[in-house]
């Protein structure tokens, strides 16, 4: 379950006994042992006065999964929202979606599955369910294209994503105000990116880092400015001096660019992760 399931949900009989998310997942894991680990985290929502807002504890939910994940040696799935129902707004645009996406595999999920594929045949008016991907009589929606948009986006790298071992992230604040989502996992930061010498950006950024069999990084950048805000993030990464090339996958395409003084610049537009291999 999410991290924003009741205490009864999560411990049953024991939940006056004091425990935390943290050691649901974990007490999960344990006990069950499983060959993967997935929840869903639906994050996309609209207050009583009709404006849209993100869920700030995404990003601690992703980590916590991540970390357990990583410990067990197990993939990382999640179920990300590609509908409308209760306050939670059906996707828009390009951004609504691919924010989800590229936001959790900073964190390493190597599966996404979608809330929900066929729109849901309970009553509308009892939950306000609305506009899945596909409708009630199989009329496919606006929404089906922007999540194959960004499917085919990420199925184009999946090989070299997947090549990889997640192993931690970095935040980097460039926006005007706080980012509440970065609160929560300050502290669990890695202090330094391999290879990495300096990263400035204009708006906030989360780059999850990854090693290759032999130990070389990766890494996914991902605008981390609200989707609703449709914040393009430039962002500039400077590598160490042994660093001269750059491999960027980026909107479904890869590009070998030469560095300019060690230094690689890109432009993620709203929602947006590229992933770089520094060489």
């Amino acid at each position: 379950m999410p991290n924003y399931a009741t205490p009864k949900q999560l411990f049953g009989n024991d939940s006056n006994k004091g425990y935390t998310y943290a050691n649901y997942v974990s007490m999960f894991a344990d006990e069950v042992n499983p060959m993967l680990l997935s929840y869903d985290h639906y994050a996309l929502l609209r207050d009583a006065f009709d404006v849209k807002y993100l869920l700030d504890d995404f990003l601690y939910n992703l980590y916590l999964f991540a970390q357990q994940a990583k410990t067990a040696n197990v993939p990382f799935y999640i179920y990300l929202q590609t509908m409308g129902f209760y306050e939670n707004v059906p996707l828009e645009n390009y951004a609504d979606f691919a924010w989800q996406c590229y936001t959790s595999m900073a964190f390493g999920v190597t599966g996404i599955q979608c809330f929900c594929y066929w729109t849901l045949l309970e009553e509308e008016i009892l939950n306000n369910v609305r506009e899945g991907i596909v409708d009630r009589d199989g009329t496919i929606l606006p929404s089906y294209y922007i999540v194959q948009n960004v499917f085919n986006e990420i199925k184009a790298f999946e090989k070299v994503y997947m090549s990889f071992k997640w192993d931690g992230f970095k935040l980097i604040e460039g926006g005007l105000v706080e980012n509440d989502m970065f609160r929560y996992i300050r502290d669990q930061q890695l202090e330094k990116l391999l290879g990495v010498k300096k990263i400035t950006t204009d708006q906030d950024i989360v780059i999850g880092q990854f090693l290759d069999k032999d130990g070389y990084p990766g890494f996914m950048v991902v605008n981390q400015s609200s989707p609703f805000d449709l914040l393009d993030a430039s962002v500039t990464l400077t590598f160490d001096s042994d660093v001269t090339f750059a491999e960027v996958f980026a909107k479904g395409e890869k590009k070998m660019v030469k560095l300019d003084d060690h230094k690689l610049t890109i432009e993620l537009g709203s929602g947006e992760g590229y992933f770089v291999i520094p060489i």
